[in-house]
C-alpha cells in the first residue's frame, strides 16, 4: 500500500539488479510511479545517461569498462495514463507483476498498464520516493507483499492493541 502525501510522487521498483556503492549511484531496474495528480508511468532505469563517461567509483568504472555498455542509459518511459480519482491523503495498492518479458501494473487491482520488455529478467525489489528540484516525497508504505505469480498474498500482521500508528488515518484511508 502507498499514501501520498500532497505533491509526492512514490512507487515500488523490481527487477533491481545494480545498486551501486552509495549516493549518487542511479539503480537499474523497473518501477511503478504514482503522483498525487494521477500521473501512473512504467519505467526502466538504464543507469547514467551518458554511459562512456566513466563516473563513479573504481568498481563501477571497471564494470562499464568490461560490459563494453554501449546501450542508451538513463530513464526511458515504457508506458504511461493519467488515473481519475488519484490524490493526496489516500491509500492506494500498487502492483508490478513479471512475468518473462511482460510487466503489468496495477493500481487497487485493475490493470493500468502492459508492457513487454527484455532489458533485466531477475534483481530485487524496492520502494520509491521521489525528489524533484523543490520537493522531497514522503510516502507512507504498508503491507509490502513479494509473491510468486498465482501464490497467494498472505494476510498482513495486525497491529498490537497498544501500537500506535506513524501516520494519520481516518475511517475514508481505511483499507481492507
Amino acid at each position: 500500500m502507498l499514501y501520498l502525501n500532497p505533491g509526492d510522487t512514490a512507487g515500488i521498483m523490481g527487477r533491481i539488479n545494480d545498486v551501486g556503492s552509495g549516493y549518487g549511484f542511479i539503480p537499474k531496474g523497473y518501477y511503478l510511479q504514482l503522483t498525487d495528480d494521477g500521473q501512473c508511468r512504467l519505467v526502466v532505469v538504464r543507469g547514467k545517461v551518458d554511459k562512456k563517461t566513466l563516473v563513479g567509483d573504481a568498481e563501477q568504472q571497471a564494470l562499464i569498462k568490461r560490459n563494453k555498455d554501449t546501450s542508451e542509459g538513463g530513464e526511458k518511459l515504457l508506458a504511461s495514463a493519467k488515473l481519475p480519482g488519484i490524490s493526496s491523503k489516500k491509500w492506494y495498492n500498487l502492483k508490478l507483476r513479471f512475468k518473462g518479458n511482460e510487466l503489468t501494473g496495477f493500481v487497487d487491482g485493475k490493470q493500468i498498464l502492459k508492457v513487454e520488455d527484455a532489458l533485466y529478467a531477475y534483481g530485487m525489489a524496492g520502494l520509491l520516493a521521489g525528489q524533484s528540484e523543490d520537493k522531497t516525497s514522503t510516502p507512507y508504505f504498508d503491507n509490502l507483499c513479494i509473491t510468486p505469480i498465482g501464490e497467494s498474498v498472505s494476510t498482513p500482521t495486525p497491529p498490537s492493541a497498544n501500537q500506535i500508528p506513524i501516520y494519520e488515518n481516518s475511517a475514508s484511508d481505511d483499507i481492507e
